[in-house]
């Protein structure tokens, strides 16, 4: 095919290239600026082995252009948005151009009629058949997580891999010869991993490590029940406290003129009075119980800042999800004791809050009652030496 592409195309390529550079989100880990290079490179190898014109090359270069940008702007419907990009980023094409250009795009799902549609394809699934496939396929996993804010089972991707290399095909007699054979010990590789995940047992964790768990979780348990009666203790000594005050000013200042003969004990009176209630307020802050979300933050459990295990995590999951993810846990022992010791971390910090309220209570219902007391006793001497 015959293509009168205009000169300043290949100027226009080069311009998205490097705007891609910065554009592209740091998320992408796997479609990123390093994979674009080497699709072009695939390209242009190719259209040199077939001796390809110019154009078509600038065309094929355009498509990879276009799906990074379609991935960029909607990752999950990257091919059709692809398409439109087309529209918008290589207006100066004629309509055949463009047509041609997004065959390509639409070529990586199942082939095209054309050998450059054809070269595309082969270009977007050379990863199978290259090596490292395994650790370029970890970033392909984060990726997708990331962008479609969801986890996915490590059982559930290894046969995603295999079902790509068992399903994808080279159609260019170039992409067979470079990386056929690589292809194929890649598929004999998952398949052997497949195997092995079935077949392999679970690894025996020591009794020291069980037995540490436990003794964490229940050392955690047992100080949160001290903190809280500890404070309970508080509120209801403060609150006793207060009650007494406070029927006791209402009393006299109702029913007789006690209250008004005795101003001089207002002070000390009214200093005990404010430091049980502030007092107070600490404790019940500190036995408040408080959850720290409701809602899945995909971003944190990837980053390993939350755990699964906590009520406030999966309370507004679905049943299914929440079957599913224990599930993994039996399959996948690390994860498991990972976010045990994220549950571990997060109940420390529980603690550490509510012991901190709790010693801000203690300390100022100590300072209230000395300050009270060398209050009323000052007054007791005023008195004392007024009469004198």
């Amino acid at each position: 095919m015959e293509y009168a592409i205009e000169t300043h195309i290949s100027d226009k390529v080069e311009k998205l290239r490097k705007d891609l550079e910065q554009q592209l989100p740091a998320s992408f880990h796997f479609n990123s600026y390093k994979r674009l290079g080497s699709l072009n490179i695939f390209c242009t190898n190719a259209a040199e082995y077939y001796e390809l014109s110019d154009d078509a090359l600038h065309l094929m270069q355009a498509a990879i252009i276009s799906l990074f940008y379609g991935l960029k702007n909607n990752y999950l419907n990257f091919r059709e948005q692809a398409k439109q990009q087309v529209d918008k980023l290589f207006s100066r094409l004629d309509s055949d151009e463009k047509y041609e250009v997004k065959s390509m795009i639409q070529a990586i799902k199942g082939g095209g009629s054309s050998l450059p549609q054809n070269i595309v394809h082969d270009a977007w699934w050379s990863y199978t058949g290259q090596k490292k496939f395994k650790k370029k396929m970890a970033l392909l996993k984060i990726e997708k997580e990331q962008q479609e804010k969801k986890e996915i089972i490590q059982e559930d991707w290894d046969k995603e891999c295999l079902a790509v290399l068992s399903s994808v095909q080279f159609l260019t007699d170039y992409a067979r010869e470079e990386l056929g054979s690589r292809k194929e010990k890649n598929l004999i590789k998952a398949s052997k991993n497949i195997e092995n995940g079935k077949n392999k047992k679970p690894k025996k964790r020591g009794r020291g490590i069980e037995t540490m768990y436990r003794a964490v979780y229940r050392n955690h348990i047992n100080l949160s029940s001290i903190a809280d009666a500890k404070a309970n203790m508080m509120i209801s000594i403060n609150t006793i406290i207060m009650s007494v005050i406070i029927t006791g000013i209402t009393g006299f200042s109702f029913s007789s003129s006690v209250f008004f003969d005795r101003l001089q004990y207002v002070v000390p009176v009214f200093v005990l009075l404010f430091a049980s209630l502030i007092s107070v307020v600490f404790a019940i802050m500190s036995a408040r119980p408080e959850v720290t979300s409701k809602q899945l933050n995909m971003e944190k459990f990837q980053r390993k800042q939350s755990s699964y295990l906590f009520f406030g995590n999966f309370v507004n999951m679905e049943l299914p999800k929440f079957i599913k993810r224990l599930t993994y846990y039996r399959s996948n022992l690390p994860q498991l004791y990972d976010d045990m010791s994220i549950d571990i971390y997060h109940l420390g910090k529980v603690l550490d809050k509510k012991y901190k309220l709790l010693r801000i209570s203690y300390n100022i219902f100590m300072a209230g009652l000395i300050l009270s007391v060398l209050t009323f006793i000052s007054v007791m001497v005023y008195i004392k030496l007024l009469a004198a």
